[in-house]
């Protein structure tokens, strides 16, 4: 896994203003009438915040974004609270005091917002799975003002959650796909020459390379389908030791690691339960493709099952790598990826597989002796079975 070390945000506070304090500061606004009319027509989200982060002026653009009625119903929140960000309640006082607050680009657009010129920093927002869209992609642009002799900071929001959308599918369909039919007009080309090159050998080739490309598009169409909540879930009875058998076995028919040799742990548990099968297997699969990207040639990566409890079972994909900090925080991130722009779907879409429809639990964990390992768990009878 490549190097992406941002310096953490460090916040000026974690305390609130009292009720009385942000009273105050919003008659500062509306009495400004001039400002609160300018701020209120503006298209975009507006958002005016006091030195603690609370929010003391909203547009209705903004409460639009957010589902809110109108803008004075976001008044004391913050930023992250009007959002519904899945990280507000990960720290002792709410939103921007979480360790994955520290990597937060709103929360570095209002730490690093000044009087003279714009600060500019994407934010991706993971919010909670009862809010639709499931993630927001956002550009903040902050900039400091005085009124009546106290500073506040205005942030104009941006959702250009489709321009990320764009990027990405632009970059899986020029760069995987493109590699993909790469290698099939390779072996059709062979074909082509008749000379004495292995006929069948080419054939398979082709065959595995339509049955990957097949994936990866279904793969995209599953993930529309399941950011717009139109994904069913269709449950079937599993045996874990035969899914993690065919899964195993389908990277290496496909050559799908770079060297590296991928396992089934001594360890594992052949357990029975009720999933949707095929969410399932594209949770493991990223775990794999996650753990391989990882790792250089020569590495082993191991992928299990056990008992969890009476009634969970849990599966793990483990590699020796270990993410440095400002990683392990991003992890979950729709558009956020160490292998470049445009990337970072597959992390995001096994946290929502996992939590949003197969009703169970993920989480990783990641230290110098022990390695980077992703564990997934779900009931052995789930609601919808």
């Amino acid at each position: 896994m490549t190097s992406y070390e941002p310096s953490p945000v460090v916040l000026a506070s974690i305390q609130r203003a009292s009720a009385s304090e942000v009273r105050q500061q919003v008659a500062k606004v509306t009495r400004n009438e001039a400002l609160a009319a300018a701020l209120e027509i503006l298209p975009s989200p507006v958002l005016v915040v006091n030195d603690h982060r609370q929010i003391i002026f909203a547009n209705q653009a903004m409460a639009d974004l957010v589902g809110a009625e109108k803008g004075a119903d976001l008044i004391g929140m913050r930023s992250g609270e009007a959002l519904h960000c899945h990280h507000v309640n990960d720290g002792e006082a709410g939103c921007g005091t979480s360790p994955f607050c520290r990597y937060c680009g709103a929360a570095r657009a209002i730490a690093e917002a000044g009087s003279e010129t714009e600060s500019y920093e994407e934010a991706f927002i993971l919010r909670e799975f009862g809010q639709v869209p499931l993630a927001l992609d956002l550009e903040v642009v902050t900039r400091t003002f005085v009124l009546e002799g106290e500073r506040f900071t205005m942030m104009t929001i941006t959702d250009i959650s489709g321009e990320k959308r764009r990027q990405s599918m632009e970059r899986i369909f020029f760069h995987d796909v493109l590699n993909t039919v790469q290698k099939m007009r390779i072996a059709a080309d062979l074909l082509l020459e008749e000379d004495g090159t292995d006929e069948l050998l080419l054939r398979q080739m082709i065959m595995k390379s339509v049955g990957r490309l097949t994936e990866e598009i279904l793969a995209q169409r599953d993930l529309a389908d399941m950011e717009n909540g139109e994904s069913a879930v269709k449950p079937t009875q599993v045996h874990s030791q035969e899914l993690l058998a065919d899964l195993v076995e389908s990277y290496l028919e496909y050559s799908l690691t770079q060297g590296q040799q991928v396992q089934i742990a001594a360890e594992t548990q052949d357990v029975i339960f009720v999933t949707d099968e095929t969410k399932l297997r594209r949770v493991l699969d990223n775990m794999l493709k996650n753990a391989l990207e990882a790792e250089g040639s020569g590495a082993t990566i191991t992928i299990g099952c056990r008992t969890a409890a009476p009634d969970a079972v849990e599966f793990w994909v483990h590699n020796s790598s270990v993410m440095p900090e400002a990683v392990r925080w991003q992890v979950f991130k729709r558009s956020f990826s160490t292998k470049g722009q445009g990337r970072g779907l597959g992390t995001y879409s096994m946290r929502v597989l996992t939590e949003r429809y197969l009703e169970g639990e993920i989480s990783f964990s990641s230290e110098p002796e022990a390695g980077t390992t992703f564990r997934a768990r779900y009931p052995l009878c789930p609601s919808y079975a």
